[in-house]
């Protein structure tokens, strides 16, 4: 594990890399609060321009959809992507992906907002 002096500085490090994305446009942050003020899920989503041989590309990416348990099956996970979807299409996006696991049941709401299987990404492990 790690010891304090580690944890410290783990931690030291993401707060300034999220104040760096939340000063940054090509970023969004949504965080849904309960009526009491308690955090109740949070999503990030990034505007990535694709280089290629013709045109740029604007694409979202969502890196975090993420509601606590006790906050689960209340429409905040589908609320949330929603406004990332509105999101990325006011900023010119043209397409939005992210990676869920093969067993996250998040895949039912992805798949409720148009995502679709793309590519299979292949896992071996290397510890016996």
């Amino acid at each position: 594990g790690q010891n304090r002096e580690e944890a410290m500085n783990t931690k030291k490090k993401i707060t300034t890399e999220i104040t760096e994305e939340l000063s940054d446009a090509n970023f969004k942050y949504l965080i849904a609060e309960a009526n009491d003020g308690e955090i109740a899920a949070v999503a990030v989503a990034r505007l990535v321009i694709l280089s290629g041989a013709f045109a740029p590309k604007k694409t979202v990416q969502i890196s975090v959809v993420y509601v606590r348990p006790h906050f689960r099956r209340r429409g905040i996970g589908n609320a949330l992507t929603e406004r990332m979807l509105e999101w990325g299409a006011s900023v010119g996006a043209v397409e939005c992906d992210l990676n869920v696991l093969m067993n996250n049941p998040a895949k039912l709401l992805y798949a409720k907002h148009g995502f679709s299987a793309h590519e299979v990404k292949m896992v071996r492990s290397l510890t016996k």
